[in-house]
């Protein structure tokens, strides 16, 4: 009431004409009113009715002159002249506008999606680009001869699999400018580097018969069978080698595989998580291979992902693999069971711009740099406070700005999303489950460094043959290697230079976080991180360091190199969702994917779907918040059911019937939310 008194003071008296239209005005209007005052304050909303009394009467004139500074009377629906959204159509149930915050890959589907349904919205990105984790750094301009002079700093690599339906069906056949080129997964002259050892393919060269001499047969067969001497007296090792390494991860993970053989892709997603989320990798191996020492597990860690990989829920690992190598039923008796190559992808000119050319044809629709602060739930709709120029996390920027929409869907990665001011959006003190969820679901590290080198040097190292894409991998810092797959085909065409440009690390997990350490911001580094990577460099490719640092440019300005921490990144604080054991079976998870604010507030991005990491997962958790939102918008609005429920037709039509997309076990009306939401 301290708060009235005080606009009472402020605010001179209406003569009595202003107060008989008003108050004509009020009676005419009621029902319109109801709906429409709550978003200036949920006291008018009980004040406003068909009978209006005096006393009513006054606090509507007095909260309204304050509110909207003093506005003629046609102009009582407008946002006082603070309010980003001065100038649009307000939104009503009839005539709905959406706000989505985050231009990336969720986002912009989800404004595709909405705008094929003539439903209006506004996306607000906080970076001055657009894709989110779908950036393409450039050493050169995107034409030209030196086109190809660049690397992916987030995704890079698509395969065609069931795995990735939506992705490949939005880059095909939705009408984007995207050209696919072919990706080298592997190639069979990269190198294997542990415990000092390198060699290529990861296997010790065989020596000719004629030019044994005594003795050596014993010690090419001790080699063969301990190529890097991790196996010792003190650690002996069951599987030193790659191949038996890798033989037995095959048959660990082949049991919780061999659900997506036959089943619907929910179907086989809701078996995994009832029968197998309770489990970390680590517990999984040593419970299907009880004879395994720690040293074992930590061995077989170390050449199949990265360190502290393995503490990663066995759930995430499952589905992870089966982007890389999709399961195949048992072979029947007597009858091979050829295994079917995987093609891979990636996109001509970058990963930016398939995000680029979304946003393309969402002109008009996309605000950057716009960072937002707080999310409120006002009556019947949202507002969204943001600032134009993101500094940090301050809570109130001074130039802050606002908007109102009948109901926001938010895509931005979790991280980010806790440090908004989510106090009035019917989050906490409301649910606890999803506040929850919200800080506790794990995100995992993730960098990658770039070198602009003079030439594509592993493609001309002295006595060895050409590497063209592929990857190589070292338990040295820098892990792994990626050799880029462009230009197409690996060839001159049209007499374009071969790329330069080399990622000489890409890490994950405990990796990540170390040479965080060194990654400065704007892709700059610690004067010590490209000494010690090119020092790595050399080692994995059995080089000599001087004749390497030939190959590089070292500019004083760092003009020949980039380094990025996802974990670092402001607007990300992590690279992809990393749930530990048990978070998908846990309420947490299922709550995260639900509406807020009474059905008002949703969420999209990669975390909210079993797709982490992947843009596939970034685009079903998109159908499924629309999907929610279109449904609970026609539940709530019986005047104006049929328009919503052609909407909803309209969009399954053009957009699928369930969040997977799988082509091969559609079923109708049956979504992945079922197998997660049951678990509640």
């Amino acid at each position: 009431m301290s708060s009235q008194r005080n606009v009472t003071a402020s605010v001179d008296p209406y003569s009595h004409l202003q107060r008989a239209l008003l108050r004509n005005y009020l009676h005419a209007h009621a029902d319109i009113l109801k709906q429409e005052a709550a978003v200036v304050s949920t006291h008018t909303t009980k004040s406003v009715s068909r009978s209006v009394s005096a006393h009513q009467l006054d606090f509507v004139l007095i909260f309204l002159t304050s509110f909207c500074f003093y506005r003629p009377l046609g102009n009582l629906y407008t946002i006082s002249s603070t309010d980003s959204s001065v100038g649009s159509t307000r939104p009503t149930r009839s005539t709905p506008r959406v706000g989505i915050i985050g231009a990336g890959m969720a986002g912009l589907y989800i404004g595709l999606i909405l705008q094929s349904l003539d439903i209006d919205f506004k996306i607000l990105e906080a970076s001055n680009r657009v894709g989110g984790r779908l950036y393409t750094y450039r050493f050169s301009d995107s034409v030209g001869e030196r086109r190809y002079e660049y690397y992916d700093v987030g995704a890079m690599r698509f395969p065609d699999t069931r795995f990735m339906t939506r992705t490949f069906n939005l880059m095909r056949n939705r009408g984007l400018d995207i050209t696919l080129i072919p990706y080298h997964f592997q190639s069979d002259n990269t190198f294997r580097c542990y415990n000092g050892y390198t060699y290529p393919n990861g296997v010790p060269p065989a020596v000719a018969q004629e030019d044994q001499e005594e003795g050596q047969i014993e010690a090419q067969n001790a080699l063969a069978e301990n190529p890097f001497r991790a196996s010792s007296a003190q650690t002996p090792l069951q599987y030193p080698t790659l191949a038996a390494a890798n033989a037995v991860l095959s048959e660990i993970l082949n049991e919780p595989r061999q659900l997506f053989v036959g089943h619907p892709m929910s179907e086989a997603i809701t078996l995994l998580i009832n029968g197998y989320d309770s489990y970390s990798m680590r517990t999984w191996v040593k419970h299907r291979v009880p004879q395994l020492s720690t040293s074992d597990i930590l061995w077989l860690e170390t050449v199949d992902k990265s360190t502290g990989w393995y503490d990663r829920g066995l759930v995430d690992t499952v589905l992870e693999s089966l982007a890389f190598d999709w399961p195949q039923p048992p072979p029947q008796q007597g009858l091979e069971n050829p295994i079917p190559e995987i093609n891979w992808f990636c996109i001509d000119n970058g990963s930016s711009n398939l995000p680029e050319q979304m946003a393309g044809r969402l002109q008009g629709r996309i605000e950057r740099g716009a960072l937002v602060t707080k999310i409120i739930e006002e009556g019947n709709f949202m507002r969204v406070n943001y600032t134009e120029q993101p500094n940090a996390l301050a809570a109130y920027p001074p130039n802050e700005q606002t908007d109102v929409f009948s109901a926001v869907i938010c895509t931005v990665p979790l991280p980010r999303l806790s440090f908004m001011d989510l106090d009035g959006c019917g989050i906490m003190g409301h649910n606890y489950s999803q506040w929850s969820a919200i800080r506790q679901l794990r995100y995992g590290p993730s960098i990658k460094i770039a070198i602009r080198f003079t030439n594509p040097w592993w493609e001309h190292i002295p006595g060895r043959p050409a590497i063209i894409g592929g990857q190589s991998f070292t338990d040295l810092p820098i892990r792994t290697v990626v050799y880029p797959s462009y230009p197409p085909n690996g060839k001159n065409g049209n007499h374009v230079p071969k790329s330069p440009v080399l990622i000489v690390s890409y890490c994950w997990t405990n990796d990540a976080e170390r040479l965080s350490a060194l990654i400065r911001e704007n892709g700059r580094a610690d004067p010590c991180l490209i000494p010690l990577v090119l020092r790595d460099l050399a080692k994995v490719h059995n080089i000599e360091l001087a004749w390497l640092k030939d190959q590089y440019d070292d500019q004083e300005d760092g003009r020949n190199y980039h380094a990025w921490s996802w974990l670092s990144d402001p607007l990300s604080a992590g690279a992809f969702a990393f749930f530990g054991p048990g978070q998908y079976s846990d309420p947490i998870f299922p709550k995260m994917r639900m509406s807020a604010a009474h059905n008002k507030l949703y969420f999209a991005g990669e975390a909210c779907s079993a797709y982490h990491g992947w843009v596939e997962g970034a685009l079903n958790s998109a159908w499924h918040a629309v999907n929610s939102y279109l449904q609970h918008a026609r539940d709530a609005d019986p005047i104006h059911a049929e328009t919503w429920q052609t909407r909803i037709n309209t969009f399954r039509n053009t957009w699928g019937t369930t969040e997977t997309l799988d082509q091969e076990h559609v079923q109708e009306d049956q979504e992945i939310e079922e197998g997660l939401n049951n678990q509640d």
